[in-house]
This record gives structure tokens, sequence and C-alpha cells, in this order.
């Protein structure tokens, strides 16, 4: 979910991946298809995972996201979810994720209770620092390498991003 950049759809593609975005611009893509992650176009219990990488925070509805994936999804399915960490050192000191393109932001308490609110039991968490991965919108590998080099000395809930996997039950 969230695919536009196409990156990752690209890097997992095979038969049965399918990649969703609410933008068309990249529909030439194989299984790729344009559409609301709140609103879905697949059928109930289709999928196995779902994975929407730094997507929640861009949503008017991330509940929406959230009751989608639990429709989509099988029994015993997975939901694999990233977002920013509102509570991050990054966050708190520049508030740089507190912009018009990130409409709904979430500590570690606010994203599992959102989670585990809808039905999905969380099996896994973690909070981990910037990396190359999730600097796709960063211009300067310098900014990278400091980011990087400043999380190696903060707890993990100042760290920036948030990871977490969790079942249907």
């Amino acid at each position: 979910m969230g695919c536009a950049n196409g990156r990752f759809h690209e890097l997992i593609y095979r038969e049965g991946v399918y990649g969703l975005d609410i933008i068309d611009k990249c529909s030439i893509r194989k299984n790729f298809f344009a559409g609301d992650a709140q609103d879905m176009p697949f059928k109930n219990n289709f999928f196995d995972v779902v994975v929407a990488g730094e997507l929640i925070e861009h949503l008017d509805n991330p509940h929406g996201f959230m009751s989608e994936a639990m429709r989509v999804l099988k029994k015993g399915g997975l939901l694999l979810l990233s977002t920013p960490n509102k509570n991050s050192f990054y966050n708190r000191f520049t508030k740089r994720y507190e912009h018009k393109w990130h409409k709904n932001l979430f500590d570690k308490e606010s994203l599992v209770e959102a989670v585990g609110g809808h039905g999905f039991e969380v099996k896994e968490f973690f909070i981990v620092p910037y990396d190359e991965v999730s600097s796709w919108g960063s211009r300067h590998n310098f900014v990278i390498m400091l980011r990087r080099f400043v999380s190696l000395f903060l707890p993990d809930r100042l760290k920036e991003d948030m990871l977490l996997a969790a079942l249907k039950k």
C-alpha cells in the first residue's frame, strides 16, 4: 500500500504481489492499482500480507485503512506497517514531521492502541534509526549520515522510525 515510489514494489515483485497507491503515475508496473488504502479495491480475505510503509501518516483516516487491512487480510494474515515516530528526537527538535503531508502522527503507544483496536494482535514492535531505506525523500547523504550517527546515542523511544508486525486474529 502506498507504493508510488515503486522501489519496494519492484524489489519484491513476483506473481501475487500487488501495489496500490492513490497516485496513478506508476500504473505501468505489473499488478499495480490506483486506489485509496482507506477503500481498497480487493475482495475480502484476499491477502496473506499487507505492507504499508510510511503510509498511515499521510491518510485522512488511518483507522479506515486499518479496517480495510483487516477486511482484505485472510485469518492469520500479517500487517507490516512503518511510520515516523512522532516523539523522535529529530521531530521534537525540528518539527519536520509536522507538515501538510503528514496528517496523523503516532508514538508507540498510540500506534499499538490503534492497530490493536482494530482486532490485530501486535506480535513485534521496533523503533529504529533513520537510514538509507527510510530516507527516500532526503537529498543529502550528509544529513542521512548525521541523523544515523546521532541515533547511536539515543534511547529507542527517541529514534525516528517505528515498525510493527501484527496478525489478524
